[in-house]
């Protein structure tokens, strides 16, 4: 499991800006398969992160996939918990309370240690986010389901003896309707009472009292967004090209 950040491909960025797309796509991949899951949020958060396993460990349940023997392996990032590995709060205690299933971090500065979801996002990003024009949210999440259904049913993978995530469930005798979990904003859920009150959920950042002067430095920096978001894009479009 990872995040991708959006933001940074140069041909998605200016559907980001213009429709206020999501920042973030929170992945998981199922390294026997390849079958691919992902998750959208405007917030790389821990909360994002619990909400999106939940959402995975409720959907595979339902196809007859016991959480228990799954191992979801992360990255040390604060999104996933690492920096409260020793709290009962938390990425990794959530999935371990609830679910009784594994969390295993990869060693620091080894992102090789996810290659197979770290390829995946190589891979959306050519084939999805770099070529596709979206014209609202909702016609960026329904692409992205279809993306998703395509190389889950559709794309071989090479270095599985090209064969589809599809051909290997089957193999397995896993329902083909396995690999059907549409992606969401999950942060939509969040005001929705989707997520049940008896699990707490929390943030990385540590909350502080908010002195007067940061609330209005936020409402200037949203009215200036806008503004300032084109020439961000060209400026990171004259810096690829010079590099």
């Amino acid at each position: 499991m990872d995040i991708k950040y959006l933001d940074d491909i140069p041909e998605f960025f200016k559907y980001y800006c213009k429709y206020k797309l999501p920042r973030y796509q929170i992945t998981a991949r199922d390294v026997r398969s390849g079958t691919l899951f992902y998750f959208y949020t405007y917030e790389k958060s821990v909360t994002s992160t619990i909400i999106s396993v939940k959402l995975l460990f409720e959907h595979l349940s339902k196809h007859g996939i016991n959480p228990e023997k799954i191992t979801i392996q992360v990255d040390n990032d604060s999104e996933f918990s690492e920096i409260r590995i020793h709290h009962d709060r938390g990425f990794k205690k959530y999935v371990e309370k609830n679910w009784n299933a594994k969390v295993k971090y990869i060693p620091p500065h080894y992102p090789n240690a996810n290659a197979d979801v770290e390829s995946s996002h190589r891979l959306i990003e050519d084939e999805f986010y770099s070529r596709e024009s979206f014209n609202s949210i909702k016609d960026f999440l329904n692409k992205a389901s279809a993306y998703q259904f395509y190389f889950n049913f559709l794309r071989k993978n090479s270095y599985k003896q090209f064969k589809t995530p599809l051909n290997i469930l089957e193999n397995y005798k896993i329902s083909p309707t396995t690999a059907l979990l549409p992606p969401i904003i999950v942060d939509n859920l969040i005001n929705k009472n989707h997520i049940s009150h008896t699990h707490k959920l929390y943030h990385h950042v540590p909350e502080l009292p908010v002195h007067k002067s940061v609330i209005v430095k936020k409402q200037l920096e949203e009215r200036t967004k806008t503004r300032f978001c084109k020439r961000e894009m060209r400026q990171k479009i004259r810096c690829i090209f010079k590099s």
